[in-house]
């Protein structure tokens, strides 16, 4: 049942949103005129962002898999594991892609707990560092000291990693059926690279956020200050951890654009933050593709099982 209203809400989304696009442009003929307008030099350096996404991405699970397992991924390896994750998230359930990057770990000779570990890891580093880097650029945004709050919250949950395999390890000698938490989560780490791992994960959304600034300001005529450009980021994140939660939605369709263009709103009307919103999600499937076509290009069974 969740499967089936995973594929309808991926449809119906795709739908109202080509509806929207194309009412949106036979409406405001001045679009075409702000596309042929772009600054190339500024499209030049979104391009410059998204490759920096890439490659600071690729780090970033490397960094991972270094702290988890002890061993090393090539910067090739890494990009075709990271390339099945941006597949698999298109498909309902939010799991495909960690499970299919999971497969080719065990293929290569990993551990299961290990592999397990490593995606957990990833997990609560990628979202943490979203929340903190989200919280951190809301207070001046806004004037408002409460939203330091959620990102306290996150550095201790990340923080805590430091001791999870103490902690497990007690609570697994109280609660012996908690041991398989133990085994799957007891990824402990020195405090260098707790703050490396916060560090390579905030620095993948501000690439993201960057781009999407770059590009959307540009077409929209937003001004390029630093309280529009927080505003971009933090509306990026926002919508990006909004639509991680939301495991209904493929990708986060629909609950992203819906999230980040709400807080937009605060710049520019709702509608051009639909807009950009929407084009900017074209634009990263278009890179994501491209990132899968030219690995299955470049190597056969780059993406494909690896044989025994």
């Amino acid at each position: 049942m969740k499967h089936i209203a995973g594929r309808l809400w991926l449809a119906v989304f795709v739908a109202i949103a080509g509806y929207f696009l194309v009412h949106y442009v036979d409406t405001r003929r001045d679009v075409v005129r702000a596309f042929s307008a772009l600054n190339r030099n500024l499209v030049l350096a979104a391009v410059a962002c998204q490759l920096a996404y890439f490659f600071v991405t690729v780090a970033a699970w490397r960094q991972v898999i270094k702290t988890v397992t002890s061993a090393s991924l090539s910067r090739w390896e890494a990009l075709v594991q990271i390339v099945l994750v941006n597949f698999g998230k298109y498909v309902p359930g939010k799991i495909w892609g960690l499970t299919a990057r999971g497969a080719r770990l065990r293929q290569l000779g990993f551990d299961l707990n290990r592999v397990v570990r490593a995606s957990y890891v990833e997990q609560l580093f990628l979202l943490g560092s979203g929340v903190i880097l989200a919280s951190v650029i809301a207070v001046p945004a806004f004037d408002e000291p409460v939203y330091i709050v959620p990102a306290i919250l996150s550095a201790a949950l990340l923080a805590s990693l430091r001791f999870s395999r103490p902690l497990l390890g007690k609570a697994v000698s109280v609660m012996p059926r908690l041991e398989p938490l133990q085994r799957y989560f007891g990824a402990e780490m020195s405090w260098g690279r707790v703050l490396g791992l916060m560090g390579s994960f905030a620095a993948i959304w501000l690439c993201l956020g960057s781009a999407f600034f770059l590009l959307s300001a540009d077409f929209a005529g937003i001004d390029f200050t630093w309280r529009n450009a927080s505003i971009f980021v933090l509306g990026l994140i926002a919508g990006y951890l909004a639509g991680f939660i939301a495991v209904f939605a493929p990708g986060g369709v629909g609950v992203r654009e819906g999230i980040a263009a709400t807080i937009l709103s605060s710049v520019m009307a709702i509608e051009e933050a639909l807009f950009v919103m929407l084009l900017f999600r074209v634009w990263t499937i278009v890179w994501e593709l491209l990132a899968g076509f030219l690995l299955i290009a470049k190597h056969r069974n780059a993406i494909l099982p690896v044989k025994e």
